[in-house]
């Protein structure tokens, strides 16, 4: 499955799948091996994979299956990664706070289950590495 998301502050108006994205962002590891979409020249690849994927340019990846599992997110026998990656993207974007991330999580979730995501977002925050490959 792909999905395509357009971040701006003023109204988006296009409704294309976006040809050459800022970022491009993978949950499941593995679909790397079949990217055809490249990011821009100045973006980055953020990767759901618990070591270096190979990839040009900026890479960024954390291992949100195994912070997804640790935390008990786990749904019909699949780790649950999105809120880890949410964190993860978080940190490399900078377009949003980690305390925004963890509010929202637990405005959406309550009790244990919220209480496991926001920290599924904070441990992938803390644990994403990243390199930039010319």
């Amino acid at each position: 499955m792909s999905a395509y998301v357009r971040v701006s502050d003023v109204p988006v108006r296009v409704r294309s799948p976006v040809r050459e994205p800022d970022a491009l962002v993978v949950f499941d590891r593995a679909l790397l091996s079949s990217l055809s979409l490249k990011v821009k020249e100045s973006g980055y690849l953020l990767a759901n994979s618990p070591s270096e994927p190979q990839a040009e340019g900026r890479v960024y990846w954390v291992d949100a299956t195994g912070i997804a599992k640790r935390h008990g997110l786990i749904v019909a026998g699949w780790p649950v990664v999105n809120t880890a990656m949410l964190g993860a993207l978080a940190k490399v974007s900078g377009l949003v706070s980690l305390e925004s991330v963890k509010r929202a999580i637990l405005e959406t979730w309550s009790g244990r289950l919220g209480e496991a995501n926001a920290r599924a977002a904070e441990d992938a925050y803390r644990e994403v590495r990243g390199f930039s490959h010319g």
